[in-house]
């Protein structure tokens, strides 16, 4: 199946119970935007992100040759990512233009995000030095 999710341009928070899927639909996002999770704190602990969205990928994408399909507008411009499980290809349509095979870093580059784990949103309420990366990270 797909599904669509509009979001919002300033803020957004997924909230629900355990098992309904707010990581999974965060995980697919990650993965489209070519993984720019932000490293701050323990980095075992992306190690054991990173597994967890490769194992993610393949059992309910690379299973049925799945795509995850981004949409994004940037300074008044319409990006859209097209990123497929099977064939690792990457694609990028900017504006009017046809979809062109990027890698990885253009996507991160052309698209930044940042993205946290809720245990890395955690550490940043408790320790004073992962307040300071957390604000200035996006800066950077």
């Amino acid at each position: 199946g797909s599904f669509n999710i509009r979001f919002n341009r300033q803020y957004n928070a997924f909230i629900g119970g355990r098992g309904t899927g707010k990581s999974t639909i965060l995980e697919y996002i990650r993965w489209g935007l070519c993984d720019q999770t932000v490293k701050i704190g323990n980095y075992q602990e992306l190690d054991i992100i990173q597994n967890r969205r490769d194992t993610l990928i393949k059992k309910t994408l690379t299973a049925v040759s799945g795509e995850v399909r981004i949409t994004m507008v940037k300074n008044d411009v319409r990006h859209i990512v097209k990123r497929n499980s099977s064939s690792r290809e990457i694609l990028l349509k900017i504006g009017d233009g046809e979809f062109q095979k990027v890698s990885e870093e253009d996507i991160r580059k052309v698209l930044p995000i940042q993205s946290y784990s809720q245990k890395q949103l955690s550490d940043v309420g408790v320790k004073t030095e992962e307040l300071k990366r957390f604000i200035e990270q996006p800066i950077k």
